[in-house]
This record gives structure tokens, C-alpha cells and sequence, in this order.
């Protein structure tokens, strides 16, 4: 127990200048890590402002508001900015069948026709296609092929 006696009286015992000094280097170590606390979460700010401003675009489909019949393909910008050079890349394309050359009640499937790029989507804007009709599928039936070609 004398030796516990002992350092608080090493320690109590000092001069004024050591006293400042610890002072210092604690201030010191206090300021490094607001520095570095402070840094973390301006990055994790910039990160999520990024995030949220960035363009979300979508492809969705969706019937048309005037004909129930029609189905549309969507391609829309959901996000707060311009989303610009809009590419489709698709690992299985969207297929139609080809109604217009129809022949014996069989039409082919055929890839959809898309653009290679959109140059631009606005925020809130959409670019649509026409993808499908429910009633030239109800007239051809089951007429339609199951891949291009036959």
C-alpha cells in the first residue's frame, strides 16, 4: 500500500509547468481525435449527399393509361438529376411477337426494337415503347413461337 502512497505523491508533487504540460498533450490527443472524428463524417456526408443526388434509373412495364391492352415498356429516372448515355443491357432481351407479319395465325418472336442509347433523362422523366398487345396476343393465341425462327 506504501507504494500506491508513494506515486500520488510523485504525481501530486509536481510543479505548475508539469501540470501544464500534461494539460497540452491532452489537449493535443483531444483536438486528433475531433479531427479524425469530424473528417469520418464529413466523407460519410459527401457519400450519402452523392448517393441521393445521382440518378436512379428504372426499366419497368407497365400498361398504357388510355388502353388497358397495351403494354408498355418504361425506362424512368427516379433520381434528382439528369441521368445522360442511358445504354440497355439486357442478359435476356425483351422478345415480342411479330403481329404485323403474322402469317397462318403464327407470329414469330422477335427481339424488341430499343434504341443503342438515350441521350438523356431528366429528373421525373420517362421514355416508353410500346411492348405488347393483350389483343393481337388473344387473336394469334397460341400461335405464337416460342423463339425466333422456325
Amino acid at each position: 500500500m506504501g507504494w500506491i502512497q508513494g506515486s500520488w505523491h510523485g504525481v501530486t508533487n509536481v510543479e505548475s509547468s508539469t501540470w501544464i504540460a500534461w494539460a497540452a498533450w491532452a489537449a493535443i490527443a483531444l483536438a486528433i481525435v475531433t479531427l479524425v472524428f469530424t473528417n469520418h463524417q464529413i466523407n460519410r456526408n459527401r457519400r450519402v449527399a452523392a448517393e441521393q443526388t445521382r440518378p436512379h434509373v428504372g426499366v419497368l412495364m407497365e400498361p398504357h393509361a388510355a388502353d388497358w391492352h397495351v403494354i408498355e415498356l418504361v425506362v424512368k429516372n427516379f433520381g434528382q438529376t439528369a441521368a445522360y448515355n442511358i445504354e440497355f443491357s439486357f442478359t435476356n432481351p425483351p422478345t415480342v411477337a411479330e403481329y404485323e407479319n403474322a402469317a397462318d395465325g403464327y407470329a414469330d418472336v422477335v427481339p424488341l426494337q430499343l434504341p443503342g442509347e438515350l441521350p438523356v433523362l431528366a429528373p421525373g422523366q420517362e421514355w416508353r415503347t410500346v411492348w405488347d398487345s393483350a389483343l393481337d396476343r388473344a387473336e394469334i393465341g397460341s400461335g405464337i413461337e416460342s423463339s425466333p425462327g422456325r
